[in-house]
């Protein structure tokens, strides 16, 4: 089953922890590919899209976000701190979706 969210059809998705990321193509909309973020628990649920005209863009900005994903929860994992017990600690970094 085919998922489609506003028109475009969703042709590539990957989740990276908590987030994951779609490609969209439209045959009829202006801009004809769009990436958009998910949260992996709620994968049919899209923001924060990014409009193309080119799907190798399309693709590049979708391959982008999946690393800076990836960076970033490497980056997390090194900046995990323990107290003076020995419990982990780490500050809230996640980047929460925008309110609708």
């Amino acid at each position: 089953m085919k998922t489609i969210n506003a028109g475009y059809t969703i042709i590539d998705r990957f989740t990276v922890g908590e987030q994951g990321f779609a490609v969209g193509e439209s045959k009829t909309a202006p801009s004809p590919y769009v990436t958009w973020q998910y949260r992996a628990a709620d994968p049919e649920h899209f923001f924060w899209g990014h409009y193309f005209n080119e799907k190798t863009a399309a693709y590049e900005d979708y391959r982008k976000r999946i690393d800076d994903e990836v960076r970033d929860l490497a980056e997390n994992a090194r900046s995990r701190q323990y107290d003076e017990t020995g419990n982990l600690c780490q500050l809230d970094k996640r980047r929460d979706e925008p309110v609708r």
